[in-house]
């Protein structure tokens, strides 16, 4: 390039100066933009909110006793690609994993919200990624040194086996039958119960949920999608054991994402 001499050359060096100045009103700017701050949950049964101690629908005779499920690996998708949406230390958030969901005896024992402590701007994502489940290295620490989240004995099988990832046990209003369906690895081999697996397990059967993504911040946990083609009954109880015949379907129903959707207004 030929720079003109004296003031040509000064004009150039003022264009230089004011680079920075320009990055970093770029900068303010774009923090300015209301970012992705929290991910709320909704039990709900064909998309009808549910409501611990009633039965779920007039059609439907079961209540909801509790639900639980471990949520990892939270992404979020922007025109630069995937990026990991970092998520606040609280009391049911520890190491980037939360714990959500509630026990009917205890309705203060509750959470259903993803508290994110740093995430893309909320215009430029367009759509969402997490997995239930845990990675392999905290589904098989020490029940010993655990804490936070990961001290829970309700969510808790062995060492060798881990965690449950999910936890979902209904009653039946008129019979008082239970049902159950809990998620977790299975096929994990160490010298006994009581010690961690070296190498992973056969079937780690953590799940990972794609979504597209709604501004509102609100998804739809939908139990009649996760049911299809599942009849509740004491043979069709799921313990994560892959000779249980409805756990396929479930995990199946899981993991093609219908369980998870926008929650439809006015619910």
């Amino acid at each position: 390039m030929r720079f003109l001499p004296s003031n040509g050359h000064v004009r150039v060096k003022q264009k230089q100066q004011l680079i920075p100045i320009i990055i970093a009103l770029l900068v303010i700017s774009c923090s300015d933009q209301p970012t992705l701050s929290t991910l709320t949950f909704k039990p709900v049964y064909n998309q009808s909110t549910i409501v611990c101690e009633k039965q779920i629908t007039t059609e439907f005779a079961w209540q909801l006793d509790q639900l639980w499920f471990y949520l990892s690996n939270l992404e979020v998708k922007t025109k630069l690609g995937w990026q990991e949406a970092k998520l606040t230390n609280n009391q049911w958030q520890h190491q980037n994993v939360a714990l959500l969901g509630q026990h009917c005896i205890d309705s203060d024992d509750a959470n259903w919200q993803v508290a994110i402590a740093q995430s893309a701007p909320l215009d430029s994502i367009t759509q969402l990624r997490f997995t239930i489940g845990l990675p392999f290295s905290k589904n098989h620490q020490s029940p010993m040194r655990a804490q936070s989240i990961f001290a829970n004995s309700n969510m808790f099988w062995t060492w060798q086996q881990g965690y449950k990832y999910l936890r979902l046990d209904l009653e039946h209003s008129a019979t008082e039958q239970n049902w159950a369906f809990h998620l977790g690895a299975t096929g994990c081999q160490s010298p006994s119960p009581i010690r961690p697996p070296a190498n992973a397990c056969k079937n780690p059967n953590t799940v990972t949920i794609d979504l597209d993504f709604d501004d509102t911040g609100v998804l739809a946990f939908d139990l009649a999608r996760l049911f299809k083609q599942v009849e509740l009954n004491k043979q069709t109880r799921c313990l994560a054991l892959p000779t249980q015949p409805s756990c396929p379907t479930l995990i199946e129903n899981l993991a093609n994402t219908v369980s998870f959707s926008k929650l439809q207004a006015n619910h």
